[in-house]
């Protein structure tokens, strides 16, 4: 040890009476007593760090390769990290947007909406999936389904949040889409009826209704032998 430098001595491992081995700080100092030149080693378990890091690194890798933008922002609602799927939803890269209000990304019109998410979220509740729009930084607006919770300290009290975004726009697409061909087949002056597999009627537009008799609540799940 007198050849060690004063100070922190790093990190060794320490084994128990049992035999069990487990990691420990340890750090040195020295003093002068009774003409004697005496040390200090002052050792610290740091199993639970240990742990919490390993923990909190397999976190943020689970974080960094999810396939939804996952963000996380402080009080003051500054974004303090952003993961790859938010670079490529948003086109925003961690450097330029960490640091930023999350403001950026909310289009005027939605303001009200994320505002009531806000509310929440500063009681300690969650806020559960809802369908929302957020701005790109090419200025483009994108479909999104929003989750955000809380991140409280040791305390409980709310230190930020995390707030996880979900593309939805092929969805919305296909539901625009659906509602289209949907509007088509209602307004139609042929009849048309679709049935399953099972020969079960799942629709019956209007002009069906007209040419057979049977009202789309009659025909709808009866067998097409009718």
């Amino acid at each position: 040890l007198a050849n060690r430098a004063m100070g922190r001595f790093g990190q060794i491992v320490g084994r128990r009476a049992d035999g069990g081995e487990f990691p420990i700080d340890a750090s040195i100092s020295q003093m002068e007593w009774a003409g004697q030149r005496l040390f200090t080693v002052i050792l610290r378990d740091i199993t639970r760090r240990i742990e919490a890091e390993q923990l909190n690194a397999q976190l943020a890798a689970i974080v960094e390769s999810s396939n939804y933008a996952i963000i996380s922002r402080g009080p003051d609602r500054a974004i303090l990290t952003w993961n790859a799927a938010a670079e490529r939803l948003f086109g925003y890269t961690a450097a330029e947007a960490i640091g930023r209000n999350t403001s950026l990304l909310i289009p005027a019109d939605q303001e009200a909406r994320a505002a009531q998410g806000r509310a929440l979220l500063e009681d300690g509740l969650p806020v559960s999936a809802y369908d929302a729009v957020r701005l790109g930084k090419d200025g483009r607006r994108i479909d999104v389904s929003v989750i955000a919770s809380p991140i409280k300290d040791a305390s409980g009290k709310m230190i930020g949040a995390s707030l996880v975004f979900r593309d939805i726009g092929e969805r919305k697409r296909a539901e625009v889409e659906h509602a289209q061909l949907a509007s088509i087949v209602e307004s139609s002056n042929d009849a048309i009826v679709i049935r399953g597999p099972d020969r079960t009627i799942l629709s019956w537009n209007a002009a069906a209704e007209r040419l057979f008799g049977w009202s789309a609540q009659e025909a709808v799940g009866q067998s097409i032998d009718l």
